[in-house]
């Protein structure tokens, strides 16, 4: 569980269904950028669509909000 940097209380992920929808997207395009590479590159191709993949997801900052009502610390990581 992570934990408020201000209180170090409990924090929660809030944007989950961005950073999901995100994360299902950067991995269909890394699969047809990987499939494409491979014709071209052989077994390299795989590697050239993790690239894209990690380069489309860790693009998505997820946002926390600190779970103490008298708080209410949100930030980004």
């Amino acid at each position: 569980m992570k934990r408020c940097p201000k209180c170090n209380c409990g924090a929660e992920f809030t944007n989950k269904a961005e950073y999901y929808a995100k994360n299902a997207g950067g991995f269909a395009a890394g699969v047809a950028v990987g499939l494409g590479a491979s014709l071209f590159l052989g077994n390299h191709g795989a590697h050239v669509g993790n690239e894209v993949r990690k380069n489309l997801t860790d693009s998505v900052m997820k946002h926390y909000e600190c779970t103490n009502s008298r708080c209410g610390y949100q930030w980004y990581e």
